[in-house]
């Protein structure tokens, strides 16, 4: 049976672009995940296996999923 781990996001608007706020609940500090937009973020995280699965209508609240790796 597969087993899924999920990855919350929640962005925030600044500078007329919308970038990353939160990852699972905790405050984005990391100058470079910063400087990212949504897009480039969202990107990112295809490269590591991630996919969308959900997102509200504003793109403020996005979730993904990935197979977890077998322990």
């Amino acid at each position: 049976m597969k087993k899924w781990e999920f990855l919350f996001l929640r962005t925030s608007t600044g500078n007329g672009t919308r970038s990353p706020a939160l990852i699972n609940g905790r405050e984005v500090r990391e100058p470079r995940l910063q400087r990212l937009t949504v897009y480039e973020y969202a990107n990112y995280l295809g490269e590591q296996g991630w996919e969308v699965v959900s997102t509200d209508s504003e793109g403020k609240r996005m979730v993904f999923k990935r197979e977890k790796a077998d322990s």
